[in-house]
């Protein structure tokens, strides 16, 4: 086997493992749409059955009926979007920002939620 057959059979080497780190890359970036996806569709359920939670917990302890409800709802929609607006955050750190507004009003939900794990 001559020089110039050996390098061009590195080089054809060369190339088929670049082509198989290639077809990786395209499939992990496929495999990670397809993960966000999914996380993107969970995410919209955990939010809603949360808010549904809010929503009945407002109405059993302190009666709200569908008319307020609603109203609420409106509000804290319209100050959610008003916070990561000014902030300009991410949906994932806009619980943390509204966590600190409220410790500057006294309250903590951090030890409300360690209160709450000890009785329960």
């Amino acid at each position: 086997m001559g020089k110039g057959n050996r390098g061009r059979t590195a080089r054809q080497e060369q190339k088929t493992i670049v082509r198989a780190e290639l077809g990786k890359t395209v499939s992990k970036k496929a495999m990670n749409r397809e993960i966000n996806a999914q996380l993107a569709l969970a995410h919209g359920r955990f939010v809603q059955d949360e808010t549904a939670v809010i929503l009945w917990a407002l109405h059993e302890a302190f009666g709200f009926g569908a008319k307020r409800l609603r109203q609420f709802y409106d509000c804290y929609d319209g100050q959610w979007r008003a916070l990561k607006e000014h902030y300009e955050v991410s949906d994932d750190d806009l619980p943390y920002v509204a966590s600190q507004k409220l410790k500057e009003l006294g309250v903590d939900l951090e030890a409300w939620d360690r209160e709450a794990a000890q009785d329960g």
